[in-house]
C-alpha cells in the first residue's frame, strides 16, 4: 500500500499565519504539523508517500522533508495547481499510486491511532476512518440505516449521527475511475464525498472507528488544543529529543495507547 497526503489547502481559517507559511508546516507543539500524518503512515508500515502541495509552497516542503530518506520514507511531491478540493488533490497522485491500494490522510490531521491493523486487513473498496465528536456540524457526518453506512452528509444543520469522517481512508485504485465521473459541486470543488458515495452505492465501503484522540488542526482553537495535548503527553513521556521526529511521535502514540 502507498500513501497520499493532501497538503495543498490554503488554510484560510488560520490566516494571517497562512499568509506566510502553509497550514501543514505550522507547529503542533514542537513539530511541524505534517510530521503527524507522516508518523501515522510510517507506523502503519507504509514507506512510499506522495505529498500533494501547492506550487507556491512546494519549496518549503522540499526544504523540510527532501526525499524523505532521513525519516525512513520515500517521498514524492505532486503539485495541485488550482484549489479544486481534496478529491482533485488525490487525483494528482494517480500515476504515483499506479494501480495499488493507497491510504489518504489530510495534512492537518493530528491523530494518535495505530492504523497498522486497518492497513493489513484492507482487501479493497474503501475503508473510512470515523470518530465521534460533540459537534458534528462542521464535518462530513456518517448516516446509517440499520447500522449500515449509507451516506456522508457534508456540514449538515441536523446531523444524522455524531460520527464524522476525519479525512483519512484507505481506497483501492477504483478511486480514480470514480473521480473522473463526478461533477464540480456548487462550491466549485470536486468532492471526495461524491467518490465515497459511489463506493457506498456499490457496497464497497466499510469504516473503522478511532479509539484515541483526534484533532482537525485547521482552526486556531483546534491547533492550540492539539499543541497543548501533545505538550502534556510529551512531558509525561519525557521522550528523547535526539530521536527521529517520526519515531518520537510514534513513541507518543504508543504512550497514549498504554495510558488510556
Amino acid at each position: 500500500m502507498k500513501a497520499v497526503i493532501c497538503a495543498a489547502g490554503k488554510g484560510s481559517r488560520l490566516a494571517p499565519l497562512t499568509n506566510v507559511a502553509p497550514k501543514c508546516l505550522l507547529p503542533v507543539y514542537n513539530q511541524p504539523m505534517i510530521m503527524y500524518p507522516l508518523s501515522v503512515i510510517k507506523q502503519a508500515g507504509i514507506t512510499d508517500v506522495c505529498i500533494v502541495v501547492s506550487a507556491e509552497h512546494s519549496h518549503l516542503f522540499a526544504t523540510l522533508l527532501a526525499d524523505g530518506s532521513d525519516l525512513g520514507l520515500n517521498i514524492t511531491f505532486k503539485i495541485q495547481k488550482e484549489s479544486l478540493g481534496v478529491c482533485d488533490a488525490i487525483a494528482r497522485a494517480e500515476d504515483f499510486v499506479a494501480g495499488d491500494d493507497f491510504c489518504v490522510i489530510l495534512g492537518d490531521n493530528v491523530m494518535f491511532d495505530d492504523l497498522s491493523k486497518a492497513v493489513s486487513n484492507f482487501t479493497g473498496g474503501a475503508n473510512l476512518l470515523l470518530t465521534e465528536v460533540e459537534n458534528p456540524r462542521p464535518f462530513g457526518v456518517a448516516k446509517f440505516e440499520d447500522d449500515k453506512l449509507v451516506q456522508l452528509v457534508e456540514k449538515p444543520q441536523n446531523p444524522p449521527s455524531n460520527l464524522v469522517w476525519i479525512g483519512c481512508a484507505m481506497f483501492d485504485s477504483k478511486f480514480f475511475e470514480y473521480a473522473k465521473n463526478i461533477e464540480l459541486s456548487p462550491r466549485g470543488e470536486y468532492e471526495t464525498n461524491d467518490v465515497i458515495q459511489k463506493y457506498i452505492d456499490n457496497n464497497q465501503a466499510s469504516f473503522t472507528r478511532l479509539e484515541y484522540k483526534w484533532f482537525d488542526a485547521g482552526t486556531y482553537e483546534s491547533l492550540m488544543q492539539a499543541s497543548n495535548f501533545v505538550k502534556e503527553m510529551s512531558n509525561s513521556l519525557a521522550y528523547q529529543r535526539h530521536q527521529n521526529p517520526l519515531s518520537r511521535i510514534s513513541s507518543l502514540r504508543s504512550f497514549i495507547k498504554v495510558s488510556k
